[in-house]
């Protein structure tokens, strides 16, 4: 039944007179397994599943699973029984609670200073006054050209970047909507690299601009809040925010 669904989808099944039965499946929005001690969950990512567990498997496009209270079984999309990686999750409870805030809004506002601060120290040292060096898998020295692929504000960020890139490293840099940049078929090179920026890195247009570039062979790095995203497992090089 599920090779004839067409779209994005992420299902979690339930059958009535069978409690420690659910079937997930995937297609586009990610899904993952929590592992827990005489329990298992199902749930969007590691965000989602960090209140109740730290042990996570993420299931790959076309990946169903059967979740039961102890165990879980995965096939891909043409019934093969396969191994995910299980893997530990960085995410705590922390991240999906208000606190005594009114919403996540007003909480996002707050940590605004503090969430600088801490994205400054991952790749500056204050003492030199330097930015620390980034363990790349390229040399941006050697690359033609740097695509950049976003949406929403992240793409005003990228907008900045633009001008940074090509005023102190001297490199050409093409920007553009995600939603664009997926549609319009650009000509690629294997010898440039490409960068998305997401909050969130699930951004639909966004991954779909990077599974793009990854076919024709370019290298790939992502800028996101969410290191255990679809974007930064898909990608080669990861520079959180967070």
């Amino acid at each position: 039944a599920l090779k004839r669904l067409s779209g994005a989808f992420a299902l979690a099944i339930m059958f009535k007179g069978d409690e420690d039965l659910i079937v997930g499946a995937r297609n586009g929005p990610p899904l993952a397994v929590g592992h827990g001690e005489g329990e298992m969950f199902l749930g969007s990512d590691a965000i989602a599943l960090a209140p109740f567990t730290n042990s996570i498997t993420y299931l790959e496009d076309g990946d169903w699973a059967v979740v039961r209270r102890e165990s879980v079984t995965i096939y891909d999309i043409d019934g093969n029984k396969v191994d995910r990686k299980r893997q530990q999750s960085l995410s705590t409870s922390f991240m999906v609670d208000k606190g005594n805030r009114r919403h996540f809004m007003e909480k996002e506002i707050h940590e605004q200073p503090e969430v600088i601060s801490h994205t400054l120290a991952h790749y500056v040292d204050f003492v030199s006054g330097k930015s620390k060096p980034l363990a790349l898998p390229f040399d941006f020295a050697t690359i033609g050209r740097l695509a950049l692929s976003a949406c929403g504000t992240a793409y005003l960020a990228g907008l900045i970047s633009k001008y940074w890139f090509e005023r102190y490293a001297r490199l050409p840099v093409d920007i553009d909507v995600a939603s664009e940049f997926r549609y319009r078929e650009m000509p690629l090179s294997a010898n440039d690299a490409a960068f998305f920026i997401s909050q969130s890195g699930e951004t639909a247009d966004t991954l779909a601009s990077l599974r793009y570039c990854r076919k024709a062979g370019m290298k790939i790095g992502a800028v996101v809040n969410v290191r255990e995203s679809t974007m930064a497992r898909e990608s080669d090089v990861v520079l959180p925010t967070l």
